[in-house]
C-alpha cells in the first residue's frame, strides 16, 4: 500500500512536469507562429535599402543614416517609415551593434511606432524603451497589430548617446522555444498548489508554538532576503561600488552621509567643505533663484557660514563607522542601502511573528505566509534600493528599518517571561526610538504614536505592578537621555535642541517659506493615495509617474510619484474601520472565536493600534506634502506599517467572519490571495522598472532577460 501512494505521488509530479513542459512549449511556440506558419511576411530594411524584391519602400529621415548596410542613429533621434503592402505587423526586430564604448549601457532608446491602415487613418501602435549596451545585441518588440497596413513610422527618440541599429527585420522570426526559467518557476507553483490542495493546508492555523509552523515562516523571510540579495548583485554588474577608499580625495564630491562621517573623523560638526564667498555674499541663499550661477553644495545646511548635513547622524555611527572599522573603508551607498533593506525586511517579519503572538491573534497559515512577501513589496524596502539618489534613500531606508526595529523590540518586550528579560527589552526599545529618531524624524513620528497603544496594551494585561513600574523606568530613562543628547547635538549645530537643520536647506526652494494649511490637505491625499501609475501592455507594465494637479495656488515639488492605493494590500488596510465594528458586534453577541480564551482586551487594543497606524499615516502624508512636495519615496515613510494593518485586517477577517458561515470563510480567502498576488505582482513590476530616472538601472543585458522572462506572448 505505501509504494502504491508513493508511486502516485511520484506519477502525480511526472504529469505536473509533463503539464509544464507542455504549456511553456505551447506559449513559446504561440509566440513565434505568425512567422512559422507565413501569416506574417517578413520586411527586411536591408532588402528595402538595396533591392526592390518586398515591393515596399524606405524612407531615412533627420538624424538617421544609411551606410555600410547599417542605420547610424544620432542621438537627437530620427524617423524610419517603411511604405507599402505590409501584410500586418507582429513584431520588430534589430540588432544594435558593438560600438566599443566605455560602461554596460551607454545609450537608453526610445522608439514610438505609428501605422496607416488607410490613408487617413494614423494609429498608434507602441512606445518601447530598450537599452543600448557597449556590445551586440538583439532586441525584438512584439507589436501585435493585425490589419493590413500601408504605412509604418519608426521614430526614434532622443537618446543618451549615438548608437548603430543592423539588421532590422519586420515580422522577424526569433525562434527561442524554450525558456528554462520560466519552466522551472511555473513548476514551483504548480506543485506548490497541489501540495497545498492535497494536503488541505489552506484549512491549517499557524500556531506559533508549532516548529515546523515557525520554520515554514522563516523559510518565508528567508526568500524575501534573497530578494535583498538579488537587487544587490544585480545592480554590481551597472557599475555599483563596493567601498569608498578613505581618506577620501575629494570630500565636496560625495554625498552627505560620506561628508558627515569625514567630519566626523576629522573631529567637527560641520562639512569639510568651505562655502563660497559668492554664496555667503547672497542675502537668501536658499533662494534657488539667488543661487542661480554660484557654486554651491546641493541639499545641504547652510548655517553661520558653514556647510552641515541636516541628514540623520545614526547611518554614519551604527553602518559607516562600523564599516569603517572592519574594512579601513567606507562602504558604497549600494552596500549601506542594502545592510538597511536586509535587516528592515527581517524586522518586517519580526514584527508580524509579534503581533500576532502579544495580541494572540489566530491567523490562517498559507495567508499568513502569502501576505508577509505581499508586506514586503508594498513596504517599498526592496525598491529603495534601487534609488538613483542614494542620499535621500538611505535616509527613507534608515527611518523605516529603525521604526521597524523599534516595534519590533517593544512587541518582544511585551511578552518577556522574566523581569530581568522584560527590563533589558524595554530599555533596548527606548534606545531603539533614539536610533529611530536620529535616522529620520517623519519615521519616528509613527513609532511614538504606535508605541502608546503597545505598552498601554501591556500596562492592561500585566498584573504585577512592580514590573509595569520598571517597564516604564527601563524605557523611559534611555528615551530621555538620548532625546537630550539628540537636543545637544542640535544646539551645537543649528542653535536650537528642536532644529534638525532642515530650514537651511540649499533645494529646490527656500523650505521656510513651506507650512501647513488646509487647502493642502485634499491634494496631499490625492498625491500620497490616489495618485495613479501608469498601466501598460509593454514590460513591466507598472510605471511610476509625474501627475500634476491643474492648480495648486501655491509652489509645491512634485516629482514622479506612486499613490500607495495602486497597492490593493494597503487599500485593505483602512477596511480596519469597517473590521473594528463588526468585531464590536461579535463580541456584544459572544460570537468571537479570533483569541485564545476570548479576552477581548486583544481585540480592542489591536483595533486601536491599527486605527492609530492610519490615523499617523495620514498626518504624515499631509506633513511630507506641506514640508517637501511629492515624490514617490515620501510615501515609504509610512507604506510599511499600513501594509502590515491591511495584511492583519485580511487575516482577522478570514478567521472572524467564519462565524457567518463557510461560504463567507472562503470568500475572504478568496478576496485575500488575490489582493496579495495583485500586490506581489505590483511591487515586483515596480522592482524591475529601468528607465524612470530615480531608479539605478540593471545592466542592459540582464534587464533584457527579465524581460524575456516575463513576456511570453
Amino acid at each position: 500500500m505505501r509504494e502504491k501512494k508513493e508511486r502516485n505521488i511520484w506519477l502525480t509530479i511526472g504529469l505536473i512536469l509533463f503539464a509544464c513542459l507542455m504549456v511553456e512549449f505551447f506559449v513559446s511556440f504561440m509566440k513565434y507562429h505568425y512567422v512559422i506558419f507565413g501569416t506574417r511576411k517578413e520586411y527586411s530594411l536591408r532588402e528595402a535599402m538595396t533591392t526592390n524584391e518586398n515591393h515596399f519602400v524606405m524612407h531615412v529621415r533627420d538624424g538617421l543614416e544609411w551606410k555600410n548596410d547599417a542605420l547610424y542613429v544620432s542621438k537627437n533621434g530620427g524617423t524610419l517609415i517603411f511604405q507599402g503592402d505590409i501584410a500586418g505587423l507582429h513584431s520588430l526586430t534589430f540588432s544594435t551593434l558593438d560600438q566599443k564604448k566605455e560602461g554596460n549601457v551607454y545609450a537608453n532608446a526610445t522608439i514610438s511606432i505609428v501605422a496607416k491602415s488607410t490613408p487617413r487613418t494614423l494609429n498608434a501602435i507602441s512606445t518601447q524603451t530598450f537599452p543600448v549596451m557597449d556590445t551586440q545585441q538583439e532586441v525584438q518588440l512584439l507589436l501585435g497589430s493585425h490589419s493590413d497596413l500601408m504605412v509604418v513610422q519608426i521614430t526614434f527618440a532622443k537618446a543618451t548617446d549615438d548608437y548603430v541599429v543592423g539588421n532590422m527585420v519586420l515580422n522577424g522570426a526569433k525562434l527561442h522555444l524554450f525558456h528554462f526559467g520560466r519552466f522551472l518557476v511555473l513548476f514551483i507553483l504548480v506543485l506548490g498548489i497541489y501540495i497545498i490542495w492535497k494536503m488541505r493546508l489552506w484549512e491549517i492555523v499557524f500556531d506559533p508554538d508549532d516548529r515546523s509552523h515557525r520554520l515554514a515562516f522563516l523559510t518565508t523571510m528567508g526568500l524575501c532576503l534573497l530578494m535583498v540579495l538579488w537587487v544587490y548583485f544585480a545592480l554590481l554588474g551597472a557599475n555599483v561600488k563596493k567601498k569608498i577608499d578613505y581618506p577620501l580625495t575629494n570630500v565636496a564630491s560625495q554625498q552627505p552621509y560620506v561628508q558627515q562621517f569625514d567630519a566626523l573623523k576629522k573631529g567637527r560638526l560641520s562639512l569639510d567643505v568651505e562655502p563660497s564667498p559668492e554664496l555667503l555674499a547672497l542675502e537668501n541663499p536658499y533662494d534657488r533663484g539667488q543661487r542661480d550661477g554660484v557654486s554651491a553644495l546641493w541639499d545641504r545646511a547652510l548655517y553661520n557660514g558653514k556647510y552641515y548635513s541636516y541628514f540623520g547622524i545614526a547611518p554614519v555611527i551604527f553602518v559607516y563607522y562600523p564599516y569603517y572599522m572592519v574594512f579601513r573603508s567606507v562602504p558604497s551607498a549600494g552596500v549601506v542601502m542594502t545592510i538597511y533593506a536586509f535587516f528592515g525586511v527581517a524586522a518586517l517579519f519580526g514584527v508580524i511573528y509579534e503581533l500576532i503572538r502579544v495580541f494572540k491573534i489566530r491567523v490562517n497559515l498559507i495567508l499568513l505566509l502569502l501576505g508577509s512577501v505581499a508586506a514586503t513589496f508594498a513596504s517599498g524596502l526592496l525598491l529603495m534600493q534601487r534609488g538613483w539618489s542614494s542620499v535621500y534613500y538611505i535616509a527613507t531606508l534608515s527611518g523605516v528599518t529603525s521604526l521597524l526595529i523599534f516595534l519590533y523590540v517593544s512587541l518582544r518586550a511585551c511578552r518577556a517571561e522574566s523581569k530581568k528579560a522584560a527590563s533589558i527589552l524595554f530599555a533596548l526599545s527606548g534606545f531603539c526610538l533614539l536610533i529611530s529618531v536620529a535616522s529620520r524624524v517623519s519615521a519616528s513620528l509613527m513609532g511614538i504614536a504606535l508605541c502608546i497603544p503597545i505598552f498601554i496594551h501591556y500596562l492592561k494585561t500585566e498584573t504585577d505592578s512592580d514590573r509595569k513600574l520598571n517597564a516604564f523606568l527601563c524605557f523611559i530613562i534611555p528615551t530621555l537621555i538620548g532625546a537630550g543628547l539628540v537636543c545637544i547635538f542640535n544646539f551645537a549645530r543649528f542653535g536650537s535642541p528642536f532644529e534638525f537643520g532642515t530650514s537651511y536647506q540649499l533645494t529646490v526652494s527656500d523650505i521656510r517659506q513651506n507650512h501647513f494649511s488646509f487647502n493642502r490637505i485634499l491634494p496631499a491625499l490625492y498625491h500620497y493615495f490616489f495618485h495613479p501609475a501608469r498601466f501598460t501592455l509593454d514590460f513591466p507594465f507598472v510605471q511610476i509617474m509625474s501627475s500634476k494637479l491643474s492648480d495648486y495656488g501655491y509652489y509645491v515639488y512634485v516629482d514622479s510619484n506612486f499613490g500607495l492605493f495602486n497597492y490593493p494590500l494597503i487599500i485593505m488596510s483602512f477596511f480596519a474601520f469597517i473590521l473594528h465594528r463588526v468585531r464590536r458586534v461579535q463580541i456584544r453577541d459572544g460570537a468571537d472565536v479570533s483569541t485564545a480564551g476570548g479576552e477581548n482586551v486583544n481585540i480592542r487594543m489591536r483595533h486601536i493600534l491599527y486605527l492609530t497606524g492610519i490615523g499617523t499615516s495620514v498626518f504624515l502624508a499631509i506633513l511630507d506634502y506641506s514640508m517637501g512636495g511629492v515624490i514617490w519615496r515620501y510615501t515609504y515613510d509610512f507604506a510599511v506599517v499600513l501594509g502590515i494593518i491591511g495584511l492583519f485586517v485580511l487575516l482577522e477577517a478570514h478567521e472572524g467572519f467564519s462565524v457567518f458561515g463557510d461560504a463567507m470563510r472562503k470568500a475572504v480567502m478568496a478576496v485575500a490571495v488575490c489582493v496579495f498576488l495583485i500586490t506581489i505582482f505590483v511591487g515586483l513590476m515596480l522592482l524591475v522598472n529601468q528607465y524612470n530616472g530615480n531608479f539605478v538601472a540593471y545592466p542592459a543585458s540582464y534587464w533584457m532577460k527579465l524581460k524575456e522572462f516575463f513576456v511570453f506572448w
